[in-house]
């Protein structure tokens, strides 16, 4: 997650289904290691979903990228 408070969302795109602590673990699904399980998430006007998404927290939206993506085009 970033410092990047998002002024704008989209849409709902979908909510965290699992909260796993454990990194060996591969989840299924739309899973976080940081958010509980029902944590909403948004598309953000104008960006790809393949590149950002904005999350729901306590005080706002926040904008999370896509680093499993970053990694693969390296």
């Amino acid at each position: 997650m970033t410092d990047n408070k998002v002024t704008q969302i989209d849409r709902e795109i979908g909510r965290v289904e699992s909260l796993i602590t454990d990194e060996s673990i591969i989840g299924h699904g739309i899973y976080s290691n940081r958010f509980a399980e029902e944590t909403k998430l948004y598309s953000i006007p104008g960006m790809s979903t393949d590149d950002a998404i904005a999350v729901e927290v306590n005080d706002g939206y926040y904008q999370m990228f896509n680093t499993v993506k970053e990694r693969a085009e390296m």
